[in-house]
């Protein structure tokens, strides 16, 4: 699962993910095949092994998105513990999202993931 193509090279999503959010896609997986139809069901069974394997390896997540926040339980761009690993829930990187499409916003959200990937919580 944690071999799931990220984001192709020259996807406006990447693009946004790396330049307005400040996340690096080489660390970033998806949490479903990008061939893959959406299904709640399974993204929360992904989540889960997601959660086992950053908790045995003391990592953070970033989750971009609502449809995987609440795969992993959470709501809404707020820091918060899932079964004791750190996520960082934030809006997924697309073009049709309007909150990124405010500067303010923008810097608000760079801010928090440089807080969450280089700070300890």
């Amino acid at each position: 699962m944690l071999s799931a193509p990220a984001l192709p090279e020259g996807c406006q999503s990447r693009r946004r993910m790396e330049e307005v959010m400040g996340l690096r896609p080489d660390k970033c997986v998806n949490l479903l095949s990008p061939w893959e139809e959406w299904s709640q069901k399974a993204a929360r069974r992904r989540a889960s092994i997601l959660l086992t394997w950053a908790r045995a390896g003391h990592h953070r997540l970033a989750l971009l998105g609502s449809r995987v926040s609440r795969a992993f339980g959470v709501s809404g761009v707020n820091q918060w513990s899932v079964e004791g690993v750190d996520v960082l829930a934030l809006p997924h990187p697309s073009g049709r999202s309007r909150a990124l499409n405010d500067e303010d916003y923008r810097r608000r959200v760079r801010h928090l993931v440089m807080f969450f990937t280089h700070w300890v919580i």
